[in-house]
């Protein structure tokens, strides 16, 4: 695996993420939800592409609030939804607070959540409340 979502080195054990030269860090864990931070750098926060485990969802803290979540499988980022921009989405004509996108880049128009993905981003604020 590249260096985006690398780990630095995992045969010393070392799964800390490194993202070309980004660290990110897990600063809990409520239900299977890793809570991860992301150290300071110039290009802007975005969780991972790539997970540390196979299935899993990580919420990306910064700034005193949930800026995103990336949800994935087989340790594949499949969505990332956003919290802390708004996206006019063209193709919907409509501005969207909380949206997501499924692509790395964020190149393909963004999604309104759905019922469940509300579910989840409301149920990962609640879980948050500890690390804000």
């Amino acid at each position: 695996m590249g260096s985006r979502g690398a780990f630095i080195d995992i045969n010393i054990g070392n799964f800390v993420f490194k993202e070309g030269g980004q660290i990110y860090h897990t600063i809990g864990i409520e239900d299977d939800i890793k809570y991860i931070i992301q150290d300071d750098h110039h290009g802007g926060k975005k969780v991972p592409d790539y997970s540390h485990s196979e299935n899993t969802i990580y919420a990306l803290i910064d700034n005193g609030e949930i800026k995103s979540i990336g949800i994935y499988d087989n340790h594949n980022k499949i969505k990332s939804i956003d919290l802390t921009h708004d996206h006019f989405e063209p193709t919907l004509n409509k501005l969207l607070h909380h949206h997501y996108h499924t692509d790395l880049c964020h190149k393909e128009p963004a999604h309104e959540l759905s019922d469940e993905d509300i579910k989840l981003v409301k149920k990962i604020k609640k879980g948050a409340k500890k690390y804000l």
